[in-house]
């Protein structure tokens, strides 16, 4: 009897001291943010402390938000895409299969306590949870609740696994006058920033604004400067961004300033690689999601992207301000393989989806109406990454429905470099407003191959 006792003491002592090294370690106060790993043959658990007493419980993920990715603003009805003229010829397979890291050991999960609908900043507690994983990865929980950040949420360069910050059925809203989320913590050039997933999150930008510049709101480019800037060579590998929504973004309506809902770019001699952004609903802010190198001349690359089933509308009418597009790939950088498939955009200025001559390129099953000058826009600043380049618009529509200057059903622009082939299968038009052309290639626009609507060449440069 008295070594049975003996033992149930030293069990109980033992566990005692492994609850005191965990909040030690972790630093953890009865009211604060924890953090943890827990090793264990089962898998992840997660660590809370309230009122100072600990409990481990297992962690399972909330499922992710059902986010409505409609093709329905308020200016319009629904669209339907009708495909029409001849059973379009085979298209090119652009799917990008992103390789991720195999986990490395246990996963550590760090769990807030929710603030609710208090006006408490939560960005230090938020940003210590961050720093804490280091360059190891994990899991960052969000449960779900109201959270206040009033500066970016830096990020880290060289991760070894995925760091996935989780926010299902969490708000994150933006309380800095410059509204910004998440961006790169680049502390030198030359940095790569890769295995991250974000997702779940409601991201509200609070209708604030700076008095003027370029800024992006979700992310992903440099926090260490006041706008888009010139993020020095940083190269951005493995990102997904999936069944997030950003809401409130202000747009101005003379571009007074500039925001981007979703911004991957980079420059100088940076690259692009294996980034896939899905299901996710953009209220607001003149550009959607952007993708793209900056500085003509530069050697950024751009490859295996996907942009699917996402949604934006600037929130005004395009009648007075420039830059702004739903959706950009390219600019400067060298494009290798992509998809946009499933997306929706409207009332941008300068076009809904420009992109800028990749390798390879299926846009399909899109949707694009009122933009001020053209639904689609292609162009060639400069040449693919490989080959001589094919793109294919396979069941996509154009449309206007209100007073636009433009109109332009697809607009294949020119910056001196030779295009090589475009397929246009199952284009649908319906003009309303503007200029009403279907399809405008520009003067001085050469083809090294050609364009085809529904498998058959063309010459025509305006109908």
């Amino acid at each position: 009897m008295h070594g049975l006792l003996k033992s149930v003491v030293t069990l109980l002592l033992g566990f005692l001291l492994t609850v005191a090294l965990i909040y030690a370690v972790c630093g953890c106060s009865a009211s604060g943010t924890t953090s943890a790993d827990v090793p264990d043959s089962v898998g992840t658990f997660v660590v809370r402390v309230d009122d100072g007493s600990f409990t481990v419980d297992p962690y399972t993920p909330a499922p992710a938000p059902t986010v409505t990715v409609t093709a329905t603003p308020t200016v319009s009805p629904t669209p339907t895409v009708s495909p029409t003229g001849n059973t379009p010829t085979p298209t090119p397979t652009a799917t990008p299969t992103p390789t991720l890291p195999p986990p490395v050991g246990s996963i550590s999960v760090v769990n807030f306590g929710a603030d609710g609908s208090d006006a408490s900043d939560d960005t230090s507690a938020i940003q210590a949870a961050i720093d804490s994983r280091g360059t190891a990865g994990g899991t960052i929980v969000f449960p779900a609740g109201t959270y206040h950040v009033s500066a970016p949420i830096k990020l880290p360069h060289s991760n070894v696994a995925t760091m996935t910050l989780a926010g299902s059925g969490a708000t994150i809203v933006l309380d800095n006058a410059k509204p910004r989320f998440l961006a790169w913590n680049r502390t030198s050039a030359g940095q790569v920033f890769r295995h991250y997933r974000v997702e779940g999150f409601t991201v509200d930008a609070n209708g604030k604004h700076p008095a003027s510049g370029s800024y992006s709101v979700l992310g992903f480019d440099d926090a260490n400067i006041g706008g888009y800037g010139t993020p020095d060579s940083i190269s951005v590998e493995d990102l997904t961004v999936v069944d997030c929504k950003v809401k409130s973004v202000a747009t101005s309506p003379t571009s007074a300033w500039n925001p981007c809902v979703i911004n991957v770019f980079t420059s100088g001699v940076g690259h692009i690689t294996d980034v896939t952004i899905e299901r996710c609903r953009l209220e607001g802010g003149s550009r959607g999601v952007n993708v793209w190198g900056a500085d003509s001349g530069s050697k950024v690359t751009i490859d295996r992207l996907a942009i699917r089933d996402c949604w934006h509308d600037t929130g005004i009418d395009p009648v007075a301000f420039s830059a702004s597009t739903n959706y950009h790939v390219g600019q400067f950088a060298k494009v290798g393989t992509i998809e946009l498939t499933g997306n929706y955009g409207a009332r941008a200025f300068d076009c809904g989806i420009e992109i800028d001559q990749p390798a390879q390129a299926l846009i399909t099953g899109c949707v694009e109406e009122n933009c001020y000058y053209n639904e689609f826009y292609y162009t060639n600043f400069t040449t693919p990454l490989s080959g001589a380049g094919t793109t294919t618009f396979e069941n996509c529509t154009a449309r206007t429905n209100i007073s636009v200057r433009g109109g332009t059903g697809l607009t294949i622009g020119n910056e001196g470099v030779a295009i090589s082939r475009i397929n246009l299968d199952g284009f649908t038009t319906a003009l309303a407003y503007g200029t009403k052309v279907k399809v405008q290639v520009n003067t001085g626009v050469v083809f090294s191959d050609g364009l085809y609507v529904d498998g058959v060449k063309t010459t025509l440069r305006r109908w």
